[in-house]
């Protein structure tokens, strides 16, 4: 019996040392390959890289030889930009397969400030749908000695010292607070709101309204809307308005008309 335990004790040492040699001989190799790869870390990614380069591209013209190249470009939408400064972002040279849809709409978004959003849609085999949407100037915005035009949300499309003449004119540091009251007052499209220059926020809390007769029009704070619906019905039915210098409606309930 006894003879029986020491050879099983000479087994189980003999294993331990063939896999303590087992596992020196692993950490050995790997320790070796690191090394390798370390020092040598550079050119293995080039290669790597350049295969990877060399495989897309004998694919990419593999497929353009087989029909799926970019052949049309359908732009739509771009109201103020030109085709030409959206067409220079499709690479003709990529197979429509491997074209970065997300990669391009980017480069195309970020271009021109105008730009609000780009929808791009792939069609096999050969077709690139492009739509722009833009956005659309809603008024010039003077605000700390900036000139803006901006969109009817108050969106900062471009700062410009040139103001469009087609545009009303928002004049206030803190007006675009206030910016649904213009909104409300252009939507009616009467006849009134047509002939209205500017906006101007006094003191941050009422509107002064410019018109283009040089009719100067002073709102209340509170309910300018109810003012402006009264001024509307004063338009309609008096054939003085077109004489008025200044209509003051501040106090509620009152109306002081200077001609």
């Amino acid at each position: 019996m006894s003879l029986v335990n020491n050879l099983q004790k000479r087994y189980l040492a003999r294993s331990k040392v063939d896999c303590i040699k087992k596992c020196f001989f692993i950490a050995v190799i790997f320790c070796t390959s690191v090394t390798i790869l370390y020092f040598f870390r550079n050119q293995i990614l080039y290669n790597v890289s350049k295969g990877y380069s060399t495989f897309i591209t004998n694919i990419s013209n593999i497929l353009i030889n087989n029909g799926f190249v970019i052949d049309k470009v359908i732009i739509s939408g771009n109201a103020s930009i030109n085709k030409s400064d959206i067409l220079q972002f499709v690479d003709r040279k990529c197979a429509i397969i491997f074209l970065s849809i997300n990669d391009m709409r980017d480069r195309i978004k970020s271009s021109n400030a105008w730009i609000k959003d780009v929808v791009i849609k792939r069609v096999l085999p050969n077709t690139i749908y492009i739509e722009v949407q833009e956005y659309y100037a809603f008024a010039n915005w003077i605000h700390n000695g900036i000139n803006s035009i901006i969109d009817n949300t108050g969106h900062v499309i471009v700062n410009t010292s040139n103001r469009a003449n087609n545009l009303i004119s928002i004049y206030g540091d803190n007006a675009l607070h206030n910016l649904y009251f213009i909104r409300e007052v252009l939507s009616d499209n009467s006849m009134l709101s047509a002939m209205i220059s500017s906006f101007i926020w006094v003191g941050d809390r009422r509107w002064d309204i410019i018109f283009s007769s040089g009719l100067e029009v002073r709102l209340p704070e509170s309910d300018p809307h109810i003012a402006w619906n009264y001024l509307a019905y004063l338009n309609r039915t008096s054939n003085e308005f077109i004489t008025w210098k200044v209509v003051d409606m501040r106090v509620t309930g009152k109306i002081f008309i200077q001609q």
